[in-house]
C-alpha cells in the first residue's frame, strides 16, 4: 500500500514536471497564432461589412412614393418623428 501510494506519488510530480516544461510552451505558442489568426480575420471582413453596411443603408433609407413618383426619396425628408 505504502508503495503504490509512493508511486503515485512520483507519478504526479513527474507528469506535473513534464507538462509544465513542454506542454505549457506549445499551448502558449498556439494560443497566442489563434489570437493573430482571430485579429487578422476580424481585420480582413471588417472591410466589406463596411462596404456592404454603406450599401444596405444606401438602399433601405430611400423609397419611392405616389407623391414623388418613381424619384426615390430619403426617408427622413417626408417622415416626421414626434420625439
Amino acid at each position: 500500500m505504502m508503495d503504490e501510494t509512493f508511486n503515485n506519488e512520483i507519478a504526479k510530480q513527474f507528469t506535473s514536471a513534464i507538462l509544465d516544461k513542454y506542454l505549457s510552451p506549445v499551448i502558449s505558442a498556439t494560443t497566442d497564432k489563434l489570437k493573430t489568426l482571430y485579429n487578422e480575420a476580424k481585420i480582413d471582413l471588417e472591410i466589406p461589412f463596411q462596404a456592404y453596411l454603406t450599401k444596405s443603408y444606401e438602399k433601405y433609407s430611400k423609397t419611392k412614393t405616389i407623391i414623388y413618383g418613381i424619384e426615390p426619396k430619403k426617408l427622413y425628408n417626408f417622415l416626421k418623428f414626434l420625439f
